[in-house]
This record gives structure tokens, C-alpha cells and sequence, in this order.
């Protein structure tokens, strides 16, 4: 998980807009956005693509422009799907 967490970091630092919200523990990593894609479009548009990522709502954040990341999958599995997230968020957000 702190790998994936780190990886997370560094990948998400090629966007200036796109902020990892350092996590209090557990399994599980939140990234924010500029809110200008709906979550569940996103999430299901990533889910096209073959990533599956849970949109803000369910961890209770107030507004869109968050997304749920498992830091479980294997670290080459885990990197692949960041880059595809991250790819989406750049169309949206340049």
C-alpha cells in the first residue's frame, strides 16, 4: 500500500490541478480535482476503460471532484490504472 501510495504521489504531481489527500490509514487513497467532469461519469467512463475507481460520494465527501483508489492491486496493475485515471482527468481539466 505505501508503495501504490507513493506511486500515486508522484504520478499525480504531472498534474498541477490533481492533489492526493493524504490518507489517516487503511487501503485506500483520494485524489482531488477541479469539479468540471461529474464523478460518476468519470468513474463510469474509467470502468470503460477497465479501471474501477469509487467516486467521492461514497466517502462522504460533500461536492464532486473526488475519486477512491484501492492501494491493493499489484504495484504494475495499480501504476497502469493511475495512468489511466490521471489520462482522463488531463482531458477534462488540459
Amino acid at each position: 500500500c505505501r508503495g501504490n501510495l507513493a506511486t500515486l504521489g508522484e504520478l499525480a504531481d504531472g498534474l498541477l490541478a490533481v492533489e492526493v489527500v493524504q490518507p489517516g490509514g487503511g487501503w485506500s487513497a483520494v485524489i482531488r480535482f477541479p469539479a468540471v467532469v461529474d464523478e460518476e461519469d468519470l468513474v463510469v467512463a474509467l470502468l470503460g476503460d477497465g479501471v474501477a475507481v469509487q467516486p467521492g460520494y461514497f466517502f462522504d465527501f460533500p461536492r464532486d471532484g473526488y475519486l477512491g483508489l484501492s492501494l491493493l492491486p499489484e504495484p504494475a496493475v495499480f501504476r497502469e490504472g493511475v495512468t489511466r485515471v490521471l489520462a482522463h482527468l488531463a482531458q477534462h481539466i488540459g
